[in-house]
């Protein structure tokens, strides 16, 4: 197998723990006081994609993920999240989640596209390390109770490549590339994202989690750095990591030249994920309360004109800000061209 294909593998690696700016743009409310989410529960779809744009070995390339998810009740005591996620132009997997009525994982089935184009699943027991993660990496389950900086969960990163190789039926030994070194040995054993806190964001209330996780390896003459940076958020009622946004890198120089030639591997890129909810259950933090009363009971005259002045004001503001963030978001959803938004986003300050 070529480092090429070694590239997507981790690239997949990075998709499932998502995952604009790298830090959440909106306002965070921090728990002091450690608190257990509730589930609640939601019958209904979501869809949404993620992309992927990378360098590798000095070639740029993009990757898109097109994911949907369908949540139903099976009986009183069963939910079912179905998760379907397809790499245009390849493989499709789905994942049959099975929750108890207080939003625990009870039971899963993993499923992968055969060469005919049907689902063939995955044993449970060969792969469960890898289909646990993706899991864990899926759906927030409401077993702890969490305050801000704690960590939200240890994602076994080492091992989810590793059982991805699996999966394409190869072994650790497929990644030796010289004596010294491994590429896995260029990842991190664990992914910690930690908890900034809860925030309202496109209408849900959600859990906002971090991450910033920095790696080195050596072993003489071969190192490697990895960096991987971002934030994801958890929709709180529901348990769904539906938005995130974060970049990576690694590097490794091998200490010698290998049988393709390479001395060295490069791997760099930026990825965000964005699902829609259509039921809304908050109002956006930096939308302004456009019904706020103006009147303040004051018999002067011409203190009453000039809050009218002020309102009117208010409200050309408003219709502004509401139309830039409306065109941010179209153009986030990769709808509009960058010169269609900049020439646009001209158009409305113009206004101003």
């Amino acid at each position: 197998m070529s480092l090429r294909y070694y590239c997507f593998i981790i690239i997949l690696t990075f998709f499932n723990l998502s995952v604009n700016a790298l830090s959440y743009p909106g306002n965070i409310k921090k728990i002091s006081d450690p608190i257990k989410l509730k589930y609640n529960f939601f019958e209904g779809k979501l869809s949404g994609k993620s992309t992927s744009e990378y360098t590798s070995l000095g070639e740029k390339e993009t990757q898109i993920f097109n994911q949907s998810i369908s949540i139903k009740k099976n009986n009183s005591e069963t939910l079912i999240i179905e998760i379907i996620l397809k790499i245009v132009g390849d493989t499709t997997y789905k994942v049959d989640i099975y929750l108890t009525p207080n939003g625990e994982v009870k039971n899963s089935i993993f499923w992968i596209t055969d060469y005919d184009g049907g689902w063939y699943k995955l044993r449970k027991k060969k792969y469960k390390k890898f289909i646990d993660t993706f899991i864990e990496s899926s759906f927030f389950e409401y077993k702890k109770k969490y305050k801000t900086n704690d960590v939200l969960i240890d994602y076994p990163f080492k091992s989810y490549v590793l059982g991805l190789v699996g999966v394409e039926g190869l072994s650790r030994s497929d990644l030796q590339l010289t004596d010294k070194f491994n590429l896995l040995d260029a990842m991190p054993e664990v992914i910690q994202p930690k908890i900034m806190g809860t925030s309202c964001f496109n209408g849900r209330n959600v859990l906002v989690a971090e991450f910033n996780t920095k790696h080195k390896y050596e072993n003489f003459p071969a190192k490697s750095n990895f960096t991987f940076i971002g934030y994801q958020l958890i929709d709180i009622a529901t348990g769904i990591y539906f938005h995130g946004s974060y970049k990576f890198s690694i590097f490794a120089d091998f200490g010698e030249t290998i049988d393709s030639g390479l001395s060295n591997f490069d791997l760099s890129g930026y990825e965000k994920l964005d699902m829609i909810f259509e039921i809304k259950n908050c109002e956006d933090d930096n939308i302004i309360n456009q019904n706020t009363s103006l009147d303040n009971n004051s018999n002067n005259k011409k203190n009453k004109i000039n809050l009218d002045n002020t309102a009117e004001s208010k409200k050309i503001d408003q219709s502004l800000e509401d139309r830039l963030i409306k065109l941010k978001s179209i153009f986030d959803k990769e709808l509009i061209t960058k010169e269609e938004y900049d020439e646009k986003r001209k158009e409305i300050l113009d206004e101003l």
